[in-house]
Parts: structure tokens; C-alpha cells; sequence
């Protein structure tokens, strides 16, 4: 009867016959165990896994808004809609043009990233008139990702940077 063979060690080319050995089978019936420290067992490995997939989805789903970051856009409305929704609440502006009238889709980041500095669904309203700075769709879409707003009173807010 032949000897049974296993990899024995860290190196995969390392083989060895458990009668050379001296071992018994008990390498092999705990292979990939939390008994084997080199391994831990499927489970866990698995559970692992899974925890570091799930933890890189966010930074996957995730994208750059594909804007001209060289030349920031200015455009004044009157807001038409405010979605509040995720990824990114949008307001929908209708921007008076000296060859009549535009829309433009304005935008921020998350509701939880615009929250924290101080916007709610309320913040905007239908038949406001919003002032929008911001940086332009690459391929010439009249949407923008706002850097801030100004009201018609002169109130101003920030979505990326600047303070509150």
C-alpha cells in the first residue's frame, strides 16, 4: 500500500509522506481547523470572507461624480423639485436663459453627509430661487455637484467643503 502524501509546511512543494513524517492523520483531519493555526477553520474563513467583502461594497458601489473639477458653474433658478433620496438628493432648477428657459439638475452628496451640515428636506422648498455653485457633468449635461447655495435673502450652504 502506498504511503499517504501531504503538504506539510509553509512551502506547497514541500511534500512528505506522514509515515516519514512520524505524524498520523490527525494533520490531515484538522487541515483547515482552528486547530491547524496556519489555516483556521472553513467556517471562519468563510465568515472572513464574507465580512471583507460586504466591508468593500460601499467603496465598489461607490463613484466620482464625473465632473470638470478645472471650472466651477454658476446657475440661478427657480427650484422646480428637491428630491431627497440617496445617493444623492437632486434639485431640479428652471434657469431663465437669454434664449428662453433651461433645466438644470443640481446635486450634493449623501443625506447623511448633507445633514451634518445642516440641510433637511425641508431645507429646499418648490418656487425657491436658489443661486447653485458648482462643477459641471464632463459631457456637457446641465447637471452639477454643488459646492453650495445661496438663497434669495443671501443665506448660503455648504455640501462638500467649506463650513456650514
Amino acid at each position: 500500500m502506498p504511503a499517504l502524501r501531504m503538504n506539510i509546511g509553509k512551502n506547497p512543494r514541500q511534500v512528505r509522506s506522514l509515515h516519514d513524517s512520524g505524524a498520523h492523520c490527525a494533520p490531515l483531519c484538522h487541515y483547515g481547523s482552528s486547530t491547524n493555526p496556519e489555516r483556521g477553520s472553513p467556517m471562519k474563513r468563510t465568515i472572513l470572507g464574507a465580512v471583507a467583502l460586504a466591508a468593500s461594497l460601499p467603496a465598489l458601489a461607490h463613484h466620482a461624480w464625473p465632473v470638470n473639477m478645472d471650472q466651477l458653474v454658476t446657475v440661478q433658478g427657480t427650484v422646480t423639485d428637491f428630491r431627497w433620496a440617496n445617493p444623492h438628493p437632486m434639485i431640479t432648477l428652471q434657469v431663465a436663459t437669454v434664449n428662453g428657459e433651461e433645466t438644470w439638475e443640481v446635486g450634493g452628496p449623501a443625506i447623511n453627509r448633507m445633514e451634518a451640515k445642516g440641510w433637511t428636506k425641508d431645507t429646499v422648498k418648490t418656487g425657491d430661487t436658489i443661486t447653485g455653485v458648482g462643477y459641471q457633468f464632463n459631457d456637457g449635461q446641465k447637471i452639477i455637484r454643488l459646492e453650495k447655495i445661496t438663497f434669495a435673502d443671501g443665506k448660503e450652504m455648504n455640501l462638500y467643503g467649506g463650513g456650514r
